[in-house]
């Protein structure tokens, strides 16, 4: 299905032009394999369309570039690579591309912004001290994955762990999900895209009854209400409790995961009582609580917030122990990129 919405403002215009133009649809083909296929940065280059089209359709985006961001600067560490990018309105906002390397096989994976900013406030979070500056369009989510495409990246998956609350922008992020899978354009498949989010309850549910495949993490990081709302004011609004009954009511729809973050920072969130409590609280979600996975993620500080450290190598062995013995699925989250502030946590 070509679901086709008021943030997929350059396709739309493409069809508006072709339309206007009395253009067979085929042609429209021809520029979607050009841009999302091929790899072409401006719509100059689109050989396949005459050039009196390219004018038409330049002049209707205002701009020859077949993306919606500007790549400002780059970092690059051994496994990772940081793009700094600027929107049409002027605000910033970053992506992540992280190679991983498992048993000598390889892979790439992006993690994308949502939003510039973020209004939340979480304590631990640097692009909460920024405040929230705009929502992202579908495409200029998406188009953070073109531009690695563009490069000759194929990228495999996606999280939505970038700048930003996913689910306080979630008609887009749809929207953004709906380019990414169309098999059109990328067709990555829902199972490899993941949205993290906070616990913005309306536009989970949405999520889930959109796009019931795609991975949920519920940043959680905290089994006690009262200490998660002093590291996460949105517990205020949305607590855990009712977050994990629309998880629960996820699980048992779609018999799949659901995945739950818990960022250890040191002293504060990462001993065996955290650890045993979470438990608790996992077995407390009924039969199918054996489908929520913890997401283990090591702290990493950064220069702009110093308020919490890194937990101890001990501490997070210790941590990991209490849920193994438990039989609780999780996994420690691989760091990429700490050296250029790129890292997750």
């Amino acid at each position: 299905m070509d679901f086709i919405t008021h943030s997929f403002m350059k396709i739309a215009k493409i069809k508006e032009v072709l339309s206007d133009t009395k253009i067979p649809k085929y042609a429209f083909d021809q520029i979607a394999l050009a841009i999302y296929k091929q790899g072409v940065t401006d719509f100059n280059e689109i050989t396949t369309i005459s050039k009196d089209l390219r004018s038409k359709i330049i002049e209707r985006l205002e701009t020859s570039s077949t993306s919606s961001l500007k790549k400002i600067s780059e970092q690059q560490s051994k496994q990772s690579q940081k793009i700094l990018f600027q929107l049409n309105s002027g605000e910033k906002i970053e992506t992540v591309r992280m190679l991983f390397k498992p048993d000598g096989k390889s892979f790439e994976s992006a993690c994308i912004s949502s939003q510039s900013g973020c209004g939340l406030g979480c304590s631990f979070c640097a692009t909460g001290m920024i405040g929230f500056k705009q929502n992202l369009t579908g495409e200029e989510i998406s188009d953070q994955i073109l531009y690695f495409t563009s490069q000759g990246h194929n990228i495999h998956s996606i999280s939505f762990m970038g700048m930003g609350e996913p689910l306080a922008n979630a008609d887009n992020v749809i929207d953004a999900i709906n380019i990414l899978t169309n098999k059109k354009y990328f067709g990555i498949s829902p199972r490899h895209i993941s949205v993290s989010t906070v616990g913005i309850i309306p536009g989970l549910k949405k999520l889930s009854e959109t796009h019931p495949q795609v991975n949920i993490t519920y940043s959680l990081h905290s089994p006690y209400p009262r200490q998660r709302e002093e590291i996460m004011k949105v517990e205020k609004a949305f607590p855990a409790t009712d977050v994990l009954t629309v998880s629960d009511e996820h699980i048992n729809k779609t018999n799949r995961r659901v995945f739950l973050g818990h960022l250890l920072l040191g002293d504060v969130n990462d001993s065996q009582k955290h650890a045993n409590d979470l438990v608790k609280l996992i077995r407390s979600r009924g039969k199918n609580c054996y489908l929520y996975h913890v997401n283990l993620i090591k702290y990493h500080p950064c220069p702009s917030l110093i308020k919490y450290v890194k937990p101890s190598d001990e501490a997070v062995k210790s941590f990991e122990k209490v849920l193994k013995i438990n039989n609780i699925s999780y996994s420690v989250r691989q760091s990429f990129g700490e050296d250029i502030f790129a890292a997750c946590g």
